[in-house]
């Protein structure tokens, strides 16, 4: 049951994972706020102690950026092949799609191979509780700090201020 729910919340942290607000991009000083919290929404979910810390930090931030490079990678192949218009209107070859796809599933792949490979380093640093807590910890601040701001909020998860 324990290998069922962390193979769940593995699933569910898969597409939402490294993922930023839209509206914040081009904010850097936002940006860093709400890198701040998601820090410490971590931090607290986990009950990290300072040792953990030390150890987890270096090893999750190698992460991100590894991750966010793939994710930029894969974002830039969809825009160069969209262009500007509609992908599945205009005149695409099934070959074209078809390659289209292969190179999806195949960064997707990467990606996997990536959260497979830094779960194991997680491991290294933290009990198994607090890496399940992790995944968890990731979905709920972004889905937090979404909601806030499809709501107009201008407050992070727990109630921390994002914008003036």
């Amino acid at each position: 049951m324990k290998k069922a729910a962390l193979i769940l919340l593995l699933a569910v942290s898969t597409y939402s994972f490294a993922q930023k607000p839209r509206g914040l991009m081009d904010k850097p000083e936002e940006l860093e706020k709400i890198e701040a919290m998601r820090i410490g929404f971590i931090t607290e979910e986990l009950q990290l102690s300072p040792d953990q810390a030390k150890l987890f930090w270096p090893v999750y931030e190698e992460f991100k950026t590894k991750h966010d490079a793939i994710r930029s990678e894969m974002l830039h192949d969809l825009k160069i092949k969209r262009g500007s218009g509609d992908l599945m209107t205009e005149n695409v070859s099934e070959g074209d799609l078809d390659k289209m796809m292969t190179q999806r599933f195949a960064n997707e792949q990467k990606e996997l191979d990536l959260k497979i490979e830094y779960h194991e380093k997680f491991k290294d640093v933290l009990d198994i509780e607090q890496v399940a807590a992790l995944y968890k910890a990731e979905h709920d601040f972004r889905r937090q700090l979404f909601e806030r701001m499809r709501r107009g909020q201008k407050e992070g998860p727990k109630g921390e201020h994002l914008m003036k």
